[in-house]
């Protein structure tokens, strides 16, 4: 299995690096976010075109999950 994490904010953008390194490979897209961000269509539309494969499932939170933090 293959992992790849980035981050995105209305702010900053992709964080690390705009994700898709996986491309075509992936085949699962898991999200968290508050309600907020994912009311966002910018990312999702970046997320499609770099994961046009993958099955994306998600849920809001309190915060953003990031690694092994929580914000």
């Amino acid at each position: 299995m293959q992992i790849e994490q980035s981050r995105w904010s209305q702010a900053t953008g992709w964080e690390p690096e705009f994700p898709g390194r996986l491309g075509l490979e992936a085949r699962f897209v898991l999200l968290f976010g508050s309600p907020a961000c994912l009311k966002q269509t910018r990312w999702q539309d970046e997320l499609r075109g770099a994961y046009p494969k993958a099955h994306w499932l998600g849920c809001s939170t309190a915060g953003e999950i990031y690694g092994s933090e929580v914000e």
